[in-house]
């Protein structure tokens, strides 16, 4: 599930003195926000992710499954609306407006707040349905991670190949980002990839042992950012832009980090 930039601003009155330390402080005026609770309508008061649909409506997923605000009122989703109880392991903007796709208990769901959810079963030629891991929406498509690899939702669907015909196989991880570039960020059996206009560029790739990459961040005319908790040697803050590659930010004071969110 997608995390914000919000961490970022944390940073602010340290960086810029005056006129954003106000801001900030503005930001603090009780006036500003409003709390929603289980009597507000959200199905548990645990929330582990916020997304914006492409219609501008407000999704969360909670402990006790999806929601959304209709700008008054939080309306719960359950059985009745297509999806059901489970764990959720993934909710993010679908292809078109108020579209969304949530992965529940390794199935895939579309659908939206006011039309209800249907299951998409992925299912390849040799006529298997694999469990789903991730998903996202990528141009008219919906690209999913599953315990084969990196699949495109078709007729029928397959897994996709990777840079230099490597497949990228998600025997190490499963899951997948889209970035605010458009781009679609996958960490494979061969190393970070990532996807956009059909292209494959290897970010970071490694040889011997896993990646992990919780957190992937790219603006759509700026650097991405990545960070990277394993193996030691590579661990930190790396910056990728099209001309120079990724570099990881050459700080000693990085090597103790945990990136929570971006």
């Amino acid at each position: 599930m997608r995390r914000s930039a919000w961490g970022l601003l944390a940073l602010a009155p340290l960086l810029s003195p005056g006129p954003v330390a106000a801001q900030i402080a503005d930001l603090r005026d009780a006036w500003r926000w409003s709390e929603f609770y289980v009597q507000s309508g959200l199905p548990s008061n645990s929330v582990t992710a916020i997304v914006e649909a492409p219609d501008g409506t407000v999704w969360v997923s909670t402990a006790g499954g999806p929601a959304w605000f209709d700008g008054y009122a939080w309306h719960a989703v359950s059985p009745s609306d297509g999806l059901p109880t489970g764990r959720v392991l993934a909710l993010d903007r679908g292809r078109s407006s108020g579209e969304m796709l949530a992965v529940v208990d390794r199935r895939l769901f579309v659908g939206s707040g006011s039309s209800g959810f249907r299951s998409v079963p992925v299912v390849l030629e040799s006529g298997d349905t694999v469990e789903v891991g991730d998903a996202v929406a990528y141009g008219q498509d919906i690209l999913v991670a599953t315990s084969v690899g990196l699949v495109r939702i078709g007729e029928p669907s397959a897994p996709l190949e990777g840079v230099a015909g490597q497949g990228i196989e998600s025997r190490i991880t499963e899951r997948v980002s889209r970035t605010r570039s458009g781009a679609v960020w996958f960490n494979s059996a061969a190393g970070l990839q990532r996807l956009q206009d059909d292209v494959w560029t290897m970010v970071i790739p490694h040889t011997a042992e896993p990646l992990q990459v919780p957190l992937v961040l790219e603006e759509p005319e700026g650097p991405g950012w990545t960070y990277v908790g394993w193996p030691v040697p590579l661990k930190g803050l790396w910056r990728w832009t099209p001309e120079s590659g990724a570099t990881r930010i050459p700080d000693p004071g990085l090597a103790g980090m945990r990136a929570v969110a971006l």
